[in-house]
């Protein structure tokens, strides 16, 4: 984990909403760290370059969730900034909040039901889009 860190998801900052035990972070740190650890010099960027998820202008579909009680939420794309992209947040969401096989469950919280009911409208308008170019396609 340490390692992927360093690579490609260096921990941008934290909070006292975030999972992760609350210390004193700096980017200084961060960089000192993976240098002497792996000598590797981060990059905020690094996953975004990497696969190229910087440019989303050609992006067709694609649904981005995120929980607020996340460590990693604060290096994640908050906001709709392409058309082809849709972001459903959850404000007491965590880690995988909406990958549940089940949900949502009672055991889960108002947010992440209603991003349970978001993210199945979002995807059947999405089927039906493709079965509606399928069939002109013919």
């Amino acid at each position: 984990w340490e390692y992927i860190s360093c690579q490609l998801l260096p921990q941008t900052g934290l909070s006292d909403a975030s999972m992760f035990p609350p210390r004193k972070w700096t980017w200084e740190w961060e960089t000192e760290h993976c240098m002497s650890r792996f000598d590797w010099k981060p990059s905020p960027q690094a996953l975004e370059q990497e696969f190229g998820f910087d440019d989303r202008s050609k992006v067709t579909r694609l649904l981005l969730t995120n929980g607020k009680v996340d460590g990693w939420s604060i290096a994640s794309v908050m906001q709709e900034d392409a058309p082809g992209i849709r972001v459903v947040n959850m404000v007491n969401g965590a880690h995988h909040s909406d990958l549940s096989h089940q949900g949502p469950t009672d055991r889960d919280t108002w947010d992440v039901k209603e991003a349970f009911k978001c993210i199945s409208m979002i995807l059947g308008d999405w089927l039906n889009e493709v079965r509606a170019e399928g069939k002109r396609g013919h």
